[in-house]
């Protein structure tokens, strides 16, 4: 009987043993993580701009993004061509970037922003149609 519970002893200390370093990996590929986006963002410029457009229509396969940053969380992906109100803009290192709301998608994960390079067509405030 002492045997057998012995045997069981060690088979959970090498499991936490393993476990254990496999949080310590983890959490140094995160901190890792963490130190990258802060040095990217460190001195990150966002600039409002005035609404230059109020409509437009997205490319496919467009990522939603939770703020206007190449490596913002994807929220939504815009599968096909759609048409999108717009209701802000902004400037971030010579990148326009819209805040949109896609209809579409209902209420859940619809609003957010997308970069203009992911417009095929923008429909401006005086109804002049330009491409992108």
């Amino acid at each position: 009987m002492y045997y057998i519970y012995e045997t069981k002893i060690i088979g959970y200390k090498r499991d936490l043993t393993r476990k254990a370093k496999q949080y310590n990996n983890l959490k140094t590929q995160y901190n890792n993580l963490i130190n990258e986006n802060k040095s990217i963002n460190k001195n990150l410029k966002i600039t409002s701009v005035p609404l230059s457009s109020t409509n437009g229509i997205t490319n496919e396969n467009v990522p939603l993004r939770l703020a206007p940053l190449e490596n913002s969380n994807i929220i939504n992906i815009v599968s096909n061509k759609s048409e999108v109100f717009i209701y802000d803009e902004v400037r971030v290192e010579n990148t326009s970037w819209y805040y949109i709301n896609i209809p579409s998608l209902g209420n859940i994960n619809s609003k957010g922003w997308i970069s203009r390079r992911d417009f095929s067509l923008i429909i401006s405030s005086s109804q002049k149609i330009t491409h992108s």
